[in-house]
C-alpha cells in the first residue's frame, strides 16, 4: 500500500479537478449503480471516500452515507462541505465498526492500491447486514499500467478478480464498465479507463 502522503496528494489533486464535492456537474460514474443496489433510507459506507462526491450524491438521493478515508484532506473536505455526512479517519484493513451495520458498502478503485486486498474485502463484508451488498470497482489490469505513477500495487485481470472474490463465496457478479472519464492525477486531464465492477450479495 502506498503511504499516507501519496493519498493526501491524490485527494488534493482530485479536489482541484472536481472543485467541490457539491459540484453537481461532476458525474460520479458509479453513482446510479450504487443507487440501484440500495433503497432510500439505507445505510451506505464509502470506503476510501476521497473528496466525498459519491457521499454527497447518495445523501441527495435519500441514502444515509458514511465516508471513511485515511487522509486529513478528506476529513477537512467533509467538515467544510458535507457537515451532515458522518466521516471517520480509518484504515480499511481494520474497520472500527460493528458487525452487520450497513445495507451497502462501496469501494471505488481502492483495492488496487493495497498489499492485502483480501483482508479489506473480509472487513467490508463483516460490516454489511445479511441481505446487503458490496459494490467494488477496480481498474482492468491489462488495459492500464498496473504500477507506475498511479500508485497501483495490484494489477487485476479477470481471473485474479474471480479468484479474489471466490474466497468469500460465489454469490457475486463481475461487470465490465467501459471507458468512462477518469481524472489523471499526474497530468491533470480527464482520460479514458476501463474497470471491473463487482457486486456481491451478503447472505
Amino acid at each position: 500500500m502506498k503511504g499516507k502522503e501519496f493519498y493526501e496528494k491524490e485527494v488534493k489533486s482530485l479536489i482541484k479537478f472536481v472543485g467541490t464535492p457539491l459540484n453537481d456537474n461532476y458525474h460520479h460514474y458509479i453513482y446510479k449503480w450504487v443507487v440501484k443496489s440500495t433503497r432510500k433510507g439505507d445505510l451506505v459506507l464509502d470506503v476510501g471516500c476521497g473528496v466525498g462526491t459519491l457521499c454527497h450524491l447518495l445523501k441527495k438521493s435519500g441514502r444515509n452515507p458514511t465516508g471513511i478515508d485515511l487522509t486529513e484532506e478528506s476529513k477537512k473536505i467533509f467538515k467544510e462541505n458535507l457537515p451532515g455526512v458522518p466521516f471517520r479517519t480509518m484504515d480499511a484493513h481494520s474497520l472500527d465498526i460493528q458487525d452487520n451495520l450497513f445495507d451497502c458498502v462501496v469501494s471505488n478503485q481502492m483495492l488496487e492500491h493495497l498489499d492485502e486486498p483480501s483482508v479489506v474485502i473480509k472487513e467490508m463484508l463483516r460490516v454489511i447486514k445479511p441481505g446487503g451488498r458490496l459494490v467494488v470497482t477496480v481498474p482492468i489490469g491489462n488495459m492500464l499500467d498496473g504500477n507506475g505513477n498511479l500508485g497501483h500495487v495490484q494489477c487485476f485481470d479477470f481471473y485474479q478478480i474471480l479468484h479474489l472474490f471466490e474466497q468469500f463465496g460465489d454469490d457475486f457478479k463481475i461487470y465490465w464498465l467501459n471507458k468512462f472519464k477518469h481524472y489523471n492525477v499526474e497530468n491533470g486531464e480527464p482520460e479514458e479507463k476501463n474497470v471491473f465492477g463487482i457486486i456481491m450479495e451478503v447472505k
